[in-house]
């Protein structure tokens, strides 16, 4: 694994940019160790490689505007300019003129008999929601007490929105820490593109906005944004409405685009179980960073050598044993998870194996550092002071299967696992890798995170400081818990409306 880390971290590859170069060197490199550990290819036509099409795009922050106007009073209106006031991260060209429905918080929930678009029709409108959740702040709430579900994300949001016929999503920051696209104080700021996926789903922009700007825009339907939050934190019931008389106007303009590709790397290990051969347990990681920007480069050790290497480490071991486990394994190193979790979200939507037997997925991301106060962590929770032998598994809330998997699994290994993440929505945990998009599909997944450090996205995350100790047993673990969950008689359940987190083992 030192070895492996060592190449991705190397001068040559250059921070490993999805797009560039030196990305699909680290590509190459992934898919030489699968060929060589015996794996078979596992992306159809002999090959490692799914090809991932990606439009890379430039927005025209001096020409594209955001307004409204009032049209009881002709001629008045308001316009607001990035990066400022609003962010929208669409990868097309796009003038658009509608009506506005606020939505809440953009959810539709069955299971927690909860749905902001009730009574409400928001076909070839602007919806305009809050970020985050109902009761965000409350233990006890439905919406797990102050966890995220699936519901806090706002590709679930937009996704909702497209669904209900919406023209847009103006996804306001409410209570939450969302920021719009602000500087984040880096010494070294990444240069990375704004990609997307070129067969996108929903096909309605994202628009993120500024509180203020939500405010003036309820305000000018004589609305208070704080009542409409209070009222439904205290009844959970919608409070959601047309803003009469408001015309919406989004000018979104390019200064260019082009056509660009990525690979997911795929390799697998059919399973001798005859009939359970077809089902599959999904070991993950991603292998791209962040680049190079101001005469350095971003080496990305722990984010993402670090599971990148543990991913074919795993191959190995497991090819190696000579002995198959009865349901088939599939080893995906994806692209493009800095862009926006690009390589899984197309997986998902163009699967090698079907997700409907699709039993498990490990996500093996940031494994090998020892969590660390930061600028991530300063202020939102504490963090002990001896990390090196603990993990910070993100997803199994949706499985308590899964998590009893990983703590039997943990009990030959030794790791102190502490869930308490599951519980915390300060910094959108839930949605920020790889095993999002398998949630997303009421697949169990499972985010093995070793913890935040100061080194986090800085040219200074390098191989020396990685605790490859930490990294091995983090191997182990996974290796355990694949062989467990590809050999026992039943599977893990995904669990829509689980029940409060516990937070260690």
């Amino acid at each position: 694994m030192r070895s492996d880390v060592a190449f991705l971290c190397s001068p040559a590859i250059a921070g490993r940019l999805s797009g560039e170069p030196g990305s699909q060197s680290a590509a190459d490199f992934v898919a030489a160790a699968m060929r060589n550990a015996g794996l078979q290819p596992a992306a159809g036509a002999g090959s490692y490689f799914q090809q991932i099409p990606l439009l890379e795009f430039e927005i025209d922050e001096t020409e594209s505007t955001l307004g409204w106007l009032l049209q009881k009073q002709p001629g008045l209106s308001t316009v607001f300019h990035p990066p400022g006031n609003f962010f929208c991260r669409f990868p097309k060209s796009a003038e658009t003129e509608a009506g506005v429905v606020f939505a809440g918080y953009g959810i539709t929930a069955p299971e927690l008999h909860y749905d902001d678009y009730a009574g409400l029709n928001a076909r070839g409108k602007f919806v305009l929601a809050l970020a985050g959740e109902p009761q965000r702040e409350r233990a006890d709430s439905v919406f797990n007490g102050r966890g995220d579900t699936l519901y806090a994300g706002s590709y679930s949001k937009l996704r909702n929105a497209a669904k209900h016929g919406a023209a847009g999503l103006l996804l306001a920051s409410g209570r939450s820490s969302a920021r719009i696209r602000a500087s984040s104080g880096k010494a070294i700021e990444p240069d990375v593109p704004e990609q997307a996926l070129a067969d996108e789903e929903t096909g309605i922009p994202l628009v993120s906005i500024a509180s203020h700007v939500a405010d003036d825009l309820l305000r000018a339907a004589h609305k208070q944004r704080a009542d409409l939050e209070s009222r439904i934190d205290a009844t959970l019931r919608p409070q959601s409405f047309e803003l009469a008389g408001i015309r919406m106007t989004l000018d979104h303009r390019l200064l260019r685009s082009r056509a660009v590709s990525s690979v997911n790397i795929a390799a697998s290990i059919e399973g001798s179980d005859p009939k359970l051969k077809s089902e599959t347990v999904l070991v993950c990681a991603h292998y791209d960073h962040l680049g190079a920007a101001g005469g350095h480069y971003f080496p990305g050790a722990n984010d993402n050598a670090s599971g990148t290497a543990a991913v074919l480490e795993l191959a190995r071991a497991f090819a190696g044993s000579g002995v198959r486990p009865r349901r088939s394994l599939l080893f995906i190193v994806f692209g493009s998870e800095e862009e926006g979790l690009l390589g899984s979200f197309y997986y998902v939507r163009h699967p090698l194996r079907p997700l409907e037997e699709t039993v498990a997925v490990l996500d093996l991301d940031m494994i090998g550092r020892d969590e660390t106060p930061g600028p991530e962590t300063d202020g939102r929770w504490h963090v002990p002071a001896d990390t090196a032998n603990a993990l910070d598994p993100v997803g199994t809330h949706y499985s308590p299967d899964l998590r009893r998997a990983m703590e039997a699994a943990n009990a030959r290994v030794g790791l102190k696992l502490d869930f308490r993440l599951d519980a915390d929505h300060s910094l959108d945990i839930m949605q920020r890798c790889d095993h999002y998009p398998f949630a997303l599909e009421h697949i169990p997944a499972v985010w093995l995170f070793g913890g935040f450090h100061p080194e986090y996205h800085q040219v200074t995350d390098t191989p020396d400081r990685l605790n490859f100790t930490k990294m091995l047993k983090v191997t182990q673990l996974t290796m355990r818990l694949a062989w467990e969950l590809a050999n026992q008689e039943g599977r893990p359940k995904f669990i829509l409306r689980p029940g409060p987190v516990k937070e260690t083992a």
